[in-house]
């Protein structure tokens, strides 16, 4: 019965209810664990929480694994499954203990939540994959009580140890020929190593005489993980100003004005010593609307500066002409 509650929160969970700190009632932090630890080492951590509701909310606590989803490249939404299943080796839910795992809150109440980290002895260098999942009471059952799954704070633990670090730049691309910025740009990563990975760091742009016209940010407010054995996609755009998404085609090439032929560097670092991911892509801006009025412009002005002076000749002329 266990197994099923909690394999039933996880599919909850996975299925898009899961919100990292918060859940309909309560908020916590921090949402995510990120910890290392020899083996046989014991961990203490501690969740902070609040009841955020009017009335007053009766949660259990309980653990879960979790692993990436095969394919899934861009949302980073776990994969959970129940702490004592053996699915991929890298299950940590089983090592995460409560001394205390249900507790009441009165409107508006905080609270700590302890829990440890026993790393078994025999566990091998690389990372772990577990979740505190947080969820109300739903109900007495005569095996057990019966949780409805709202939320989870993941922890990530890497055991140290001989750790491989390895990522690989499988793609860093732009479009190739855009008419206005926003121009986007993204990366696909594959952790080949042991350990879970934050690749972080900047998208440098050039323009086609070398200078630098744009430095962005990749993944450094988010800091997303990419789990051992999986890929992820990061991104980030090259704009000058927010607009609507409903501007116009004019709007846009006006507001956010680029023309010409551009590279981008992308540069990334991670692992403990530094290491750096670098790739390069090149694209073309051409704003056509705006180059089409500007030509057109261009065009009309000489046109009439030439009839202008045309007509000021003629006008020269015939005075002359009448003065004679």
């Amino acid at each position: 019965m266990k197994r099923r509650i909690i394999a039933l929160a996880a599919f909850v969970l996975s299925a898009g209810l899961f919100l990292p700190g918060a859940a309909s009632a309560l908020t916590f932090s921090p949402p995510t664990f990120d910890v290392s630890a020899k083996p046989g080492q014991i961990l203490s951590q501690t969740l902070k929480l609040r009841n955020e509701s009017t009335l007053p909310v009766t949660f259990r606590a309980s653990t879960a694994s979790f692993a990436g989803k095969p394919g899934d490249e861009t949302s980073g939404v776990p994969d959970f499954y129940p702490s004592n299943e053996a699915r991929d080796g890298h299950g940590l839910g089983a090592w995460i203990s409560f001394t205390t795992a249900e507790f009441t809150l009165l409107p508006g109440e905080r609270a700590e939540l302890p829990f440890t980290i026993t790393v078994p002895k025999e566990a091998g260098p690389g990372s772990y994959f577990g979740a505190v999942i947080l969820g109300t009471k739903a109900g007495e059952t005569s095996e057990n009580v019966g949780i409805t799954g709202t939320a989870a704070a993941l922890v990530l633990l890497k055991v140290e140890g001989e750790i491989v670090e390895a990522l690989k730049v499988d793609d860093f691309s732009a479009p190739s020929l855009s008419t206005s910025l926003p121009v986007r740009f993204e990366a696909l990563i594959t952790n080949n190593g042991t350990v879970h990975e934050r690749p972080y760091g900047e998208v440098i742009v050039r323009n086609v005489f070398g200078q630098e016209v744009a430095v962005l940010a990749m993944n450094r407010a988010e800091y997303k993980s990419v789990l051992p054995s999986m890929s992820r996609r990061y991104s980030t755009a090259w704009q000058r100003r927010a607009l609507e998404k409903d501007a116009s085609i004019l709007t846009r090439q006006w507001r956010n004005f680029a023309f010409g032929f551009y590279t981008a560097e992308m540069r990334l670092r991670y692992g403990e010593d530094g290491r750096i991911l670098s790739s390069m892509t090149r694209f073309w801006v051409i704003p056509w609307l705006t180059l089409l009025i500007f030509i057109g412009g261009g065009a009309a002005l000489i046109w009439s500066l030439r009839r202008l002076l045309a007509w000021y000749q003629d006008r020269i002329i015939r005075r002359h002409e009448k003065g004679i």
